[in-house]
């Protein structure tokens, strides 16, 4: 037993003398690599026991070697865990799919009004698309190491493809935080002040994008510079090349991987959390005392910044809550929580950031009625159908106006909510 001995090297005649040795616990030392050659004379070891489940590599020829994975990975596969492997694939189909979709979609159909908004969006879908490569790299890594992945679990951590995959994983989370931050400022600003001309020079918008995408990339190019702080392998202590280290909360820069999942994220949540607040109550203050239509947009705003904010909930709170659990050090983590959190729940707003943004706006179903319009086969269907929305919306308006129509104020007030509405 040679558990919890701060072990740090072991040289490679450690053992010669211990041929008929059966069972070996190394638990609970500093080392995190060991020569194959230190375990090569103990012919007779059937048992060992490590903290780390890549070490086993250098006792291949023992029958059981423990621990077999880390929650993420085993010695067979790189992902071990079939749902994972699969929830992998879907998660990169729909970022890069939904993604390239908004992209391709503002590009072709540019919009006159809210341009400023448009742009920041076109840039939050290019930051979350890179979030979809990300994925795609590890499930790609996952099939070519499949049933073997212990032969090759370190060439993988210290390649330069990981190195690379870790970096474009915090640059499309930095980013698309500070992204999200950004578009949710906007907001506010045309929400709380809709009637004010504002300066959509392009400079300023550029200058803004500029810094934020500066910004991230400083975060996550950091770590590939040889700086002793953050170790030689920064984003090669897992398998799928996170800088989350919840399994190893202590490990060399881990100030620096708090500051990500912690302290930005915290700040971005907190700022959204308040914006959409702020920007609901302005809606209903301006809407109060109108009938049917307004209050009936006010509804359907309503539930799409409920959506937007527990979808960013879903993201960001766990990874904070896990985060400073680990770096408490007063509960265990579990690794199937670990893996599930890496692979499935950071990149979820990279997944859902296209259909909130874009995919279920107003003018995103108005640009895909007039495509469908102008293909024969859906014209008469979509024709039909638009005849009775639009009977009825001028029915509803009609109402509305005719309720209105002797008050002034309150035509002035419908149209400073409609504007309002306008934006969001």
């Amino acid at each position: 037993h040679l558990n919890d001995n701060r072990l740090r090297i072991f040289d490679v005649h450690a053992f010669d003398c211990l041929e008929n040795l059966t069972s070996l616990l190394l638990t609970d030392n500093e080392f995190r690599s060991l020569d194959g050659r230190v375990l090569q004379n103990l012919t007779n070891l059937n048992y060992i026991y490590f903290s780390w489940f890549h070490l086993c590599r250098a006792a291949m020829h023992v029958r059981v070697c423990e621990p077999h994975g880390d929650g993420i990975s085993s010695t067979y596969h790189l992902l071990d865990n079939p749902i994972l492997r699969g929830s992998v694939w879907v998660m990169a189909s729909i970022a890069i799919v939904g993604n390239l979709l908004v992209l391709l979609g503002r590009y072709l159909y540019k919009t006159r009004s809210n341009v400023e908004h448009s742009l920041y969006l076109r840039h939050l879908a290019a930051s979350d698309f890179l979030m979809g490569i990300y994925l795609a790299i590890i499930a790609c890594a996952d099939i070519n190491f499949r049933g073997e992945y212990i032969v090759y679990e370190e060439f993988w951590r210290h390649s330069a493809l990981c190195a690379f995959s870790g970096f474009l994983s915090t640059f499309s989370c930095q980013s698309s935080t500070l992204l999200l931050t950004l578009v949710t400022y906007d907001r506010l600003m045309s929400v709380m002040n809709p009637l004010q001309t504002r300066d959509s020079g392009r400079k300023r918008m550029v200058v803004r994008l500029l810094v934020l995408w500066s910004i991230s990339f400083v975060l996550a190019a950091a770590p590939l510079f040889p700086f002793d702080y953050f170790g030689r392998h920064f984003y090669g202590t897992n398998g799928v090349c996170l800088s989350l280290h919840i399994h190893d909360p202590y490990a060399k820069g881990w100030e620096y991987s708090a500051v990500l999942f912690i302290c930005i994220n915290t700040f971005s949540l907190v700022f959204i959390l308040i914006s959409y607040v702020r920007m609901l109550q302005a809606i209903r203050d301006s809407g109060s005392g109108m009938r049917s239509t307004i209050s009936g947009r006010e509804s359907v705003v309503a539930t799409r910044f409920a959506i937007i904010i527990t979808t960013d909930c879903a993201c960001w709170l766990p990874i904070i809550v896990v985060k400073l659990a680990a770096l408490s050090g007063g509960c265990s983590i579990s690794p199937a929580l670990y893996a599930w959190l890496a692979v499935l729940v950071l990149p979820v707003n990279s997944a859902l950031n296209p259909i909130l943004y874009t995919l279920t706006t107003a003018v995103f179903k108005q640009q895909l009625r007039r495509y469908l319009l102008a293909v024969p086969t859906c014209s008469f269907i979509m024709g039909e159908r638009l005849n009775h929305t639009q009977l009825a919306c001028e029915s509803a308006m009609s109402t509305s106006l005719g309720h209105f129509s002797s008050n002034k104020s309150n035509s002035e007030r419908k149209r400073y909510s409609q504007r309002r509405l306008s934006y969001v």
